[in-house]
């Protein structure tokens, strides 16, 4: 006998909406229901914009009515391009005639104020010549300001902004709203008074990122002599040196989550901390992470000659396969830590300090494996390694040619440490684990002060 339920069969009803006049719905006042009949469908939004820059005067659009971006002698400037641009909602596209780089580099002299930028916007420069971006003669103000509606994107791309002289924070770029993406830029000899000397980045909703940048020889007075963003960014294939800032972060100044993958820093100078790198966290847990890079001859009159790590927040510290080279400052030539720290992989070469010519860790727990320190110097204490208060762990490291000037703590000085065993082998104590780590010439990785 078949048990088995009879086939499914697939009911189809048909729904119709009628066009009612009017019903009475039991006893009550009638209620009328008016539906009309379906309009045709809503138009797409229109296009991007596209204009072609075909003279180097700095005018201004004629008629921003018009769509067109032409000034009183019917040419396209840059300044025109990005007025009419911020007048439309879909933002537009911006190139340069090719004939303007036929002598060489196209150089824009600013007479007025700086651009702006406040709609989605694409200024495409050329690859066969450069298009820079300055100021005239006598004239103080940065270069570009980005102030788009949050959650909006602008791309730049082959252009150098140069030559910004400002009392303002930015002195070439100050971007306080929405996403700044910079393929092939350069920000070179600009100079604030504040902070930011290539470029100043604000906002909850701001996000920049660079790819393939070079900020070069920017100063600022007040802290980040080449970027100064309080919160963070994302850099690759980029280069941050021979910037200088009186304040913190000769090169770079970050306060949020920041991301360096294969970038150069160096040659950066702070009259404070930080030659190359200062990094803190003052809305959240927020991480410096540097992959494949270089954080080379940066110098800080405070600590921190390649990185300092500020106390603020809950800062973080991740390092791989990067050169930490050449950098001094008094403490932590290379590295001065006050929060998390990993590193891996990594070299601590040839740093100069006061006190810890590799690494000052004031109070971090810190982790370092695979990595090498190799001719560090200090003048005083902790040739490579000055370790106060935190918990340290070093395995599979090499120490090597390490000096102190006091000759305390060739390798490692440490305050509360005890150690007697040196050269290859597993030594732990209180707050500091050194596993498998080798000192090529048996001198003391540590000295005890006690």
């Amino acid at each position: 006998m078949n048990l088995s339920p009879p086939p499914l069969q697939k009911l189809r009803r048909t729904l119709q909406l009628e066009y009612l006049e009017e019903r009475t719905v039991m006893d009550g006042d009638p209620i009328t229901v008016t539906l009309d009949p379906p309009g045709p469908p809503p138009p797409p939004p229109p296009p991007s914009m596209s204009f072609l820059v075909n003279t180097l005067e700095d005018t201004h659009d004629a008629d921003l009515t018009d769509g067109v971006a032409l000034d009183a002698n019917g040419m396209t400037s840059l300044r025109a391009a990005l007025e009419q641009s911020n007048e439309t909602a879909t933002g537009s596209i911006i190139q340069f005639d090719t004939q303007l780089g036929i002598n060489g580099d196209a150089v824009i002299e600013l007479v007025g104020s700086r651009l702006v930028i406040e709609a989605p916007t694409h200024i495409k420069g050329s690859s066969g010549f450069r298009i820079i971006v300055t100021l005239s003669n006598g004239l103080q103000s940065n270069l570009l300001r980005i102030d788009m509606v949050a959650g909006e994107q602008s791309i730049i791309e082959h252009i150098n902004f140069e030559g910004g002289y400002t009392v303002f924070n930015g002195g070439a770029i100050y971007h306080d709203s929405g996403e700044l993406i910079l393929n092939d830029v350069i920000l070179a000899n600009n100079y604030t008074s504040g902070r930011g000397g290539g470029i100043f980045v604000s906002g909850n909703n701001t996000k920049l990122t660079l790819n393939g940048v070079a900020i070069i020889s920017n100063i600022a007075e007040q802290g980040g002599g080449g970027i100064y963003s309080e919160v963070g960014f994302t850099a690759t294939y980029s280069q941050i040196a021979l910037n200088h800032s009186d304040g913190n972060g000769g090169g770079i100044h970050t306060d949020g989550a920041t991301y360096l993958n294969n970038v150069e820093v160096n040659g950066n100078s702070s009259g404070a901390n930080g030659g190359g790198i200062y990094h803190s966290s003052l809305f959240g847990p927020e991480a410096l992470v540097i992959n494949n890079s270089t954080i080379e001859s940066n110098t800080a009159s405070g600590d921190g000659g390649g990185i300092f790590q500020a106390g603020l927040g809950f800062s973080s510290i991740s390092i791989n396969n990067t050169y930490i080279i050449l950098n001094h400052a008094y403490n932590g030539g290379g590295i001065y830590f006050q929060n998390t720290g990993h590193i891996q992989n990594s070299f601590i070469d040839n740093n100069v300090a006061n006190n810890g010519g590799g690494i000052c860790n004031e109070q971090a727990d810190l982790s370092v494996s695979n990595t090498t320190f190799i001719g560090n110097w200090a003048y005083e204490y902790g040739g490579a390694l000055y370790l106060l208060v935190g918990s340290s762990v070093f395995s599979e490291c090499i120490f090597s040619n390490n000096l102190a000037g006091l000759s305390f703590g060739a390798g490692m000085y440490g305050a509360d440490v005890a150690l007697k065993n040196i050269g290859v082998g597993q030594f732990s104590w209180p707050y500091y684990l050194f596993e498998n780590c080798y000192s090529i010439e048996g001198l003391d990785i540590v000295w005890d002060p006690r």
